[in-house]
């Protein structure tokens, strides 16, 4: 195949992190072009790669501006390839202006329902899982469009998982059950709310580890605080009882962890894949949340009965006792029988497949 120029567009780490490995497969023989913002940019700079264009760190906060056509032009891409964040920027304004000029499109989804958030349209789209796949399918919106799953890339990092050795040290030491807090938003709050009445009503030991979206703590609160801080003032009554373990690694953390309480935080599988006990809480506020960023009501993963759902406070060692920790209830190994992960090489030649 003849040597193509292939334009990556990315914001949220979501985003950045299905774009990259795609990227890599490609760079040794294709012309790849990065342009990226928010808390991608670590993402890209940890892999070696240079930006034509580099955003804020959150658009919200510090805005910027770019002409898309102007550099669609100039660059003359044979195909723009991007992620689907929330709340959705840079990638919208890229593809809605290559479709403009005639420029192939491809998306590439990290979550449930994210191709709702550009208007844009596709010629191709990438699907997390099958459940994904029929979200777009039902859409009428996409029925040109080409669709295909590029698998989860969750599961990658699940396959031959091994936790950190000072964060699994510390995990370990901690008195169980560990309960960790995954969120991000602000439905977060009143998720919290209804945490900190589950709380109450436990009885015995327990340890609450908050592991909180940075993208979202540090954003101001209605009142006047950062969510961060809002969030950890709910906590604040249980002291000690709240201990906080800085990682890069996530993922490791919901596998360690007995029950993993989130809205809908992507930290919900590795606690299923761990054998664990995966809770969304479902919240008005939560449910307005997740509808904005992917038209959903429920997760899906609660949706398929892959994870429990609590709907008010609940006694957690009632839920644990109800619950055989280390087994994969049937609706959890029937997703995952189906789910596949995220396979970068096919990905590729996909996209590649556009412009041949």
């Amino acid at each position: 195949m003849a040597k193509r120029k292939i334009l990556f567009v990315s914001k949220d780490m979501g985003s950045g992190s299905v774009l990259v490995p795609v990227a890599k497969i490609m760079k040794p023989d294709h012309d790849v072009v990065v342009i990226a913002e928010g808390l991608s940019i670590s993402r890209w700079r940890k892999e070696g790669f240079d930006f034509y264009f580099q955003g804020t760190t959150d658009y919200r906060d510090e805005p910027f501006t770019v002409d898309a056509a102007a550099l669609l032009k100039r660059l003359k891409p044979d195909v723009v390839v991007a992620g689907l964040s929330s709340p959705i920027n840079l990638e919208e304004q890229f593809t809605s202006a290559a479709n403009i000029l005639g420029i192939p499109v491809v998306w590439l989804n990290d979550f449930w329902g994210g191709s709702t958030r550009n208007n844009a349209r596709p010629d191709m789209i990438f699907t997390i899982d099958h459940i994904d796949e029929k979200i777009v399918k039902e859409n009428p919106r996409f029925e040109k469009g080409r669709v295909s799953t590029s698998g989860n890339l969750a599961l990658n990092a699940l396959e031959n998982f091994s936790a950190p050795e000072d964060a699994a040290r510390r995990m370990n030491e901690l008195k169980k059950p560990v309960i960790l807090l995954a969120g991000g938003g602000a439905s977060t709050t009143s998720v919290i709310e209804i945490l900190v009445e589950s709380l109450r009503m436990t009885p015995g030991d327990w340890t609450l580890v908050p592991w909180l979206h940075p993208k979202h703590a540090k954003r101001q609160g209605p009142d006047g605080r950062t969510y961060g801080e809002l969030w950890n003032g709910l906590l604040a009554e249980f002291g000690e009882r709240v201990v906080e373990i800085p990682t890069d690694n996530a993922d490791a953390i919901a596998m360690l962890a007995d029950i993993t309480v989130s809205p809908f935080s992507t930290l919900l599988l590795p606690s299923v894949v761990a054998k664990k006990i995966p809770v969304s809480v479902r919240t008005p506020e939560m449910v307005k949340d997740l509808k904005a960023q992917t038209s959903l009501e429920r997760h899906p993963l609660a949706e398929v009965g892959a994870v429990f759902e609590m709907l008010g406070p609940t006694n957690l060692k009632m839920l644990m006792d109800s619950v055989t920790v280390g087994t994969l209830t049937n609706n959890q190994v029937a997703y995952l029988s189906e789910a596949k992960p995220f396979d970068s090489c096919r990905v590729s030649r996909e996209i590649l497949s556009l412009v041949e």
